[in-house]
């Protein structure tokens, strides 16, 4: 028997794309009509949508920079995807779980904000 995979799905699947030459970001609704075999890697960069949502409801990607408010005054966390785990996860790792992204608020992210991989805990990157 074959079963839609919309059955087994309980989160969206979306991406946002920045272009690395206009230094625009493109939200889904912008690049869902683009071919990936059209897709140039040189200068796209392709985030995934996590799943999370932070404390306002905003929509967190990977490569989305997350600041929890009653922890300190500088961002904290990079989101990013984890190959072990094989999920979405803050870095530096602060707990053996998922993030608890109620807690957290996007402040921006590497591409639009490079600048704010310099005060992430642990330099990461």
């Amino acid at each position: 028997m074959i079963m839609e995979l919309n059955q087994f799905m309980k989160r969206t699947i979306k991406f946002r794309v920045f272009d690395k030459i206009s230094k625009e970001m493109y939200r889904w609704s912008q690049i869902a009509s683009i071919s990936l075999v059209d897709f140039d890697k040189e200068h796209y960069e392709l985030m995934q949508f996590t799943g999370l949502k932070d404390i306002n409801g905003l929509d967190i990607y990977e490569g989305d920079v997350l600041w929890k408010p009653n922890q300190s005054a500088v961002p904290k966390f990079l989101m990013e995807w984890d190959e072990k785990r094989a999920c979405f996860t803050e870095m530096p790792k602060t707990s053996a779980g998922s993030p608890n992204t109620n807690e957290f608020t996007v402040i921006g992210n590497i591409y639009n904000n490079p600048e704010l991989l310099s005060i992430i805990d642990g330099g990461c990157h």
